[in-house]
């Protein structure tokens, strides 16, 4: 993105004279830039083009939209929208993006500390604590046409094709299990952030903002909980600190109003969202659904990252579950 695009971006929406605006490191979905105005500096979250194509996607920013209204209600650290134009989401030359106050924060990359995943799970309970409903949850999984992906790949990639049919027992089998448990998942919904790793907490010292709040929803507290516990205690390495993760669990349900005695054979098999994000990546490096060669590279790195995670996960589900369905 040339800078010709944001200086014109901010006298749009009147924000100052323009000064410059740089790439900043990170974002495996959407594109983010510092801006800075003589006024103000700002961060810029330009939204990823293919995915504001689907059908649903405006739908779902303005929903979570409203909701950050609830987090910032409530006083949760994060990052939230500037509303400029009288709306959230700016459209321009073509491109969704969002603006945000600039925190001079940064996205902690070695093993988290017992201090950060308390606060973690401090934050998680608090967010969930604000709404609750007792809603059946329907989870409309469509089975990944893993055949479709293997023999695209073989034309394309024979290394990344070896690579997938060498997990594929292990995909289909998680995918088996979560289609088993789908009319399972316990009937509460609270609002939930749906994308709580690492990389979506800015650290300054003690000091965090949560960002990336367009996943917002009303989801199963259950599976976030696990997922992100599991990411903030070693998982994204594939070696979680089983210790962090008790503690966090612990912290977690002193603070939270939900019921811990639910049937946990059924929350772990239900988290597919690593699955998901596979087929995203996938769909991504065999330009299904990729426009450009720098996204077609990410989402090979992305395969290449997640295939050992899921086969992590497969590995670690009886001990993981045995610290679950401990009494609390």
């Amino acid at each position: 993105m040339e800078e010709t695009f944001f200086k014109e971006f901010v006298e749009h929406l009147s924000l100052g004279k323009f000064v410059n605006a740089s790439r900043v490191t990170g974002g495996l979905t959407h594109q983010m830039y510092s801006v800075i105005t003589d006024k103000h500096h700002y961060a810029v979250k330009v939204l990823n083009p293919n995915i504001m194509k689907r059908k649903d996607a405006l739908t779902n920013f303005h929903r979570a939209a409203m909701l950050e209204d609830r987090l910032k209600e409530n006083e949760v650290a994060a990052l939230y929208y500037i509303v400029a134009n009288h709306q959230k989401l700016q459209k321009w030359k073509g491109y969704y993006c969002c603006l945000f106050d600039w925190f001079d924060g940064k996205v902690w990359e070695g093993d988290a500390s017992s201090y950060q995943c308390e606060q973690i799970a401090l934050l998680l309970s608090s967010i969930h604590n604000i709404d609750r409903k007792q809603v059946k949850i329907e989870k409309n999984y469509a089975k990944i046409p893993w055949k479709l992906y293997l023999s695209s790949l073989k034309q394309q990639d024979l290394d990344l094709y070896k690579t997938l049919k060498d997990s594929i027992t292990i995909l289909e089998e998680l995918e088996e299990r979560a289609l088993a448990c789908k009319d399972k998942i316990p009937n509460i919904v609270t609002i939930c952030h749906n994308d709580l790793d690492k990389k979506n907490v800015l650290w300054k010292e003690n000091e965090y903002r949560l960002i990336d709040l367009e996943c917002l929803d009303y989801s199963s507290p259950y599976i976030e909980l696990l997922e992100t516990f599991l990411c903030w205690c070693g998982y994204e390495d594939c070696r979680v600190d089983y210790t962090k993760f008790r503690n966090m669990l612990d912290i977690y349900f002193k603070h939270s109003k939900i019921d811990w005695n639910i049937d946990w054979n059924v929350i772990f098999d239900s988290n597919i969202a690593r699955l998901e994000w596979l087929e995203f990546n996938l769909k991504r490096y065999l330009k299904i659904d990729c426009d450009s060669k720098e996204e077609q590279e990410l989402g090979k790195k992305e395969v290449l990252n997640t295939l050992p995670k899921l086969r992590y996960y497969y590995e670690i589900r009886d001990h993981i579950l045995q610290i679950l369905k401990k009494d609390r």
